[in-house]
């Protein structure tokens, strides 16, 4: 009684350690059926990641409509200028043209935005600050760099803005204009009548030497 006993036992215990090798057909089916739902996840995540950058260029749109012209001109324009990169088109053109974009120009006051954005033409907006910039001797590089830095100077004109501001640069004793306006294009930021003058006017109030101002603006604003 007592072998029979220990046999059962030890039977017991191999029935219960030994590994198993059967197929599990349900277990395959969920794990498969879970793989398959992460996978179109992944999938579903990267179109998602697409639309909203094909949104962000603006081709996105319901069938017969076209792309808006603005941005596709302007991207076609500044593709040919030098940059390459679309996501970097993109961004410049919506800081550019879109009052309420998406983007934060840090060397923007009110609150990053730029409250000149509007539908730019090439011809008659962008093609003129690029050409203003090399008739004051600026590389391509630099200007490029520029547009880059403060997409917002695609908005301004030659004779309101870039002009004075250049003319105000060297009146206060900036020597090379272009140096410092590649180097901080944010400056372009600030209108000579409403901001620039102002500060250089309290700065020579408070007898502040000149060259320290001409440092101040070069490095500071």
């Amino acid at each position: 009684m007592h072998a029979v006993l220990s046999t059962s036992a030890a039977t017991r215990c191999c029935y219960y350690t030994r590994p198993f090798t059967g197929t599990r057909p349900a277990l395959t089916r969920v794990a498969r059926s879970c793989g398959q739902q992460a996978t179109r996840t992944r999938a579903m995540k990267t179109d998602e990641r697409e639309a909203a950058l094909r949104d962000l260029k603006g081709m996105n749109k319901p069938a017969g409509q076209f792309a808006e012209p603005a941005y596709v001109n302007g991207a076609a324009f500044l593709k040919q200028m030098g940059i390459s990169n679309p996501a970097e088109i993109a961004r410049i053109l919506d800081i550019a043209m879109n009052p309420n974009s998406m983007f934060i120009d840090h060397s923007l006051r009110k609150g990053g935005k730029n409250v000149s954005a509007r539908l730019l033409d090439v011809d008659k907006d962008m093609m003129p600050v690029f050409g203003f910039f090399q008739d004051q001797g600026m590389s391509k590089g630099d200007i490029l760099r520029v547009i880059a830095g403060h997409p917002p100077v695609l908005c301004y004109t030659v004779e309101a803005r870039l002009a004075p501001f250049y003319a105000y640069m060297k009146e206060i004793g900036i020597q090379d204009v272009n140096a410092v306006v590649a180097g901080r294009p944010s400056l372009l930021g600030l209108d000579v009548d409403m901001n620039l003058r102002k500060i250089v006017d309290y700065l020579v109030y408070t007898e502040t030497p000149l060259e320290k101002i001409v440092e101040y603006i070069s490095k500071s604003i």
